[in-house]
């Protein structure tokens, strides 16, 4: 059994990040070494690290499209220059790598998705890229250029999606076309029959279940809200019924979510996906842009600024300078099948309140200390089965229904099915050829040797 790494913070130039520049800066920095991997006629860039369980041809589209979804955050920013950075020059990149990934006459050609592909996650967050960076992305293409992408994303169209948050894939891909100019007849059936899929899996209190998988974790924050409310603030005119139910259940999961985060900003890992670390942030800044958040917005700043700082004061980068597998640093092991050297850029997520200009509440507001400062306090979440206490600081999950569901336990059942998760410590994990970790588990050992243990909590 592997212990996950909870290596000492080290120093960092962004340990304290108060406002508007700050954030920028630590944008800059982290695109900085992405810079440093383009080349002239590739679309991707060559990041080292695991390859996924989905193939070379998805693995190069990642290493695409979440560094495109990073530098969009970057590119949108009212920032001052930075030394031996060119806007123009890295939106140009991603243009032209762009065009090259989805032209089928190009060796660098992505390939087109099909069911159940993992090209149809990159296309979602590549959409998302060109509307917040829609000047440096995709404004500056020509309109052959932008059928040729378009047609590209084209083949979304009726494939099946994994029956969790993948729906939303779909959704907003084909309201991109759609509001491009590049929709057919039946894109709006298929992405709202998906719509309708994903709102079945509401428990309450702002918690979804993610689906298939049958579970409850930060996919709640940086999947179920952030692209709910993203399909909101975009395309929510389209359907504003459907748009207020999004915006009401997420202004009802940040009252409770915002007790996740201890008084050093971290929250407890908790989950599959941990190498996405400051995605968890994702809504906060979103629900201040979308007019719902339930926060004061100094507290959502600071929630979001804590959680950031967390995380770039400790090691949490590889030998090419670029994010690595990981929480608080380098560590392969952590990596799910699906996960490739790219994979950790979903924390770009978390880079959301760039897009807030410098003059909101959210940056120009007093600061409003988290719930975790303020004193020992305990929040029952009775629709998710959760029950999240600050005790001195630090923040533990316990649970009473989180699990995986039997039919994708290739995930690992411990990621949901201990007794509690807390923040400042991680959790054991499993090598493919060891036993089932048994930390903070409840199990017993029969006379003969055998181990008995639950990996779901009633």
């Amino acid at each position: 059994m592997i212990r996950m790494s909870d290596s000492p913070p080290r120093a960092h130039s962004s340990t304290a990040l108060p406002d508007y520049v700050s954030w920028a800066e630590a944008a800059a920095q982290l695109v900085r070494p992405l810079a440093e991997l383009m080349i002239e006629g590739r679309a991707d860039l060559a990041l080292e690290g695991p390859a996924s369980n989905h193939g070379p041809a998805a693995d190069r589209l990642e290493a695409y499209a979440r560094p495109c979804l990073l530098a969009a955050h970057w590119l949108a920013a009212e920032s001052g220059p930075e030394p031996g950075l060119d806007k123009e020059r890295i939106a140009a990149w991603f243009r032209a790598a762009l065009l090259c990934g989805t032209d089928p006459r190009h060796p660098e050609f992505w390939g087109y998705t099909a069911n159940y592909h993992q090209h149809t996650v990159e296309m979602c967050a590549m959409s998302l890229a060109f509307q917040k960076a829609r000047q440096w992305l995709w404004d500056p293409l020509s309109g052959r250029e932008r059928a040729q992408v378009a047609h590209w994303f084209g083949s979304i169209r009726g494939i099946a999606h994994h029956r969790n948050n993948h729906l939303f894939f779909g959704v907003l891909t084909l309201d991109f076309l759609e509001a491009e100019g590049f929709g057919l007849r039946t894109d709006r059936a298929e992405s709202r029959h998906a719509l309708d899929v994903l709102e079945s899996m509401y428990l309450g209190e702002g918690w979804f279940i993610d689906g298939m998988n049958e579970s409850l974790d930060y996919y709640n924050p940086y999947a179920f809200h952030y692209y709910g409310l993203w399909w909101a603030i975009l395309f929510g005119k389209t359907d504003p019924v459907r748009a207020d139910r999004w915006k009401s259940r997420t202004h009802d999961f940040l009252e409770t979510y915002a007790h996740f985060f201890a008084a050093t900003g971290e929250n407890p890992p908790f989950g599959r996906s941990m190498c996405y670390r400051f995605a968890a942030t994702a809504p906060f800044a979103l629900a201040e842009l979308a007019g719902c958040s339930p926060l004061p917005p100094g507290l959502a700043r600071q929630i979001c600024s804590k959680n950031l700082a967390f995380f770039l004061s400790h090691p949490v980068t590889q030998s090419q300078g670029v994010l690595s597998i990981g929480w608080t640093d380098e560590f392969p092991p952590l990596a799910e099948a699906y996960s490739c050297a790219a994979s950790p850029y979903w924390a770009a997520k978390g880079l959301t309140p760039l897009l807030l200009p410098p003059d909101s509440a959210f940056w120009t507001d007093e600061p409003v200390p988290l719930p975790a400062e303020t004193g020992d306090s305990s929040r029952p979440i009775a629709a998710a089965g959760l029950l999240v206490q600050n005790t001195a600081g630090a923040v533990e999950i316990l649970h009473t229904q989180s699990k995986i569901g039997v039919s994708n336990t290739g995930f690992g059942p411990w990621k949901w099915g201990k007794l509690s998760y807390r923040s400042g410590f991680g959790f054991d994990i499993r090598r493919a050829d060891g036993p089932h970790p048994l930390d903070a588990a409840l199990t017993a050992t029969d006379a003969d040797g055998t181990i008995f243990g639950r990996h779901a909590t009633h």
